[in-house]
């Protein structure tokens, strides 16, 4: 990804504080599990995880309850959305066909 993002970019290289090399098929969650050292061309740089907190169940349950709500608000909005656009082409289909039933009416 950085190479793509920054063409001067030759080489990159993650690795473990201990040197271990890291594969590049790691999540990005499981590297951020413990201090690496970051090698950019021929820079080498230390990268400090911040500690992280663990989660009661209580906030878990709570973001869950959140994350819930969030995707019932987009799923909502998209319904909403798909109802509009399928009006509006229903609306034209019926324009066009007045246009076509018009000369039999006539006759």
């Amino acid at each position: 990804m950085l190479k793509t993002e920054d063409p001067g970019v030759d080489r990159v290289v993650v690795s473990s504080s201990d040197g271990v090399r890291i594969a590049s098929s790691n999540t990005i969650e499981s590297l951020m599990e413990e201090d690496f050292r970051l090698t950019i061309n021929d820079r080498v740089f230390t990268v400090k995880v911040p500690p992280q907190k663990k989660l009661t169940k209580e906030e878990m349950e709570r973001l869950s309850g959140i994350r819930t709500l969030v995707s019932q608000l987009y799923e909502s909005l998209n319904v909403e959305e798909h109802q509009l656009k399928k009006e509006r082409e229903l609306l034209a289909k019926m324009e066009e066909l007045k246009v076509k039933l018009e000369p039999l009416e006539k006759v």
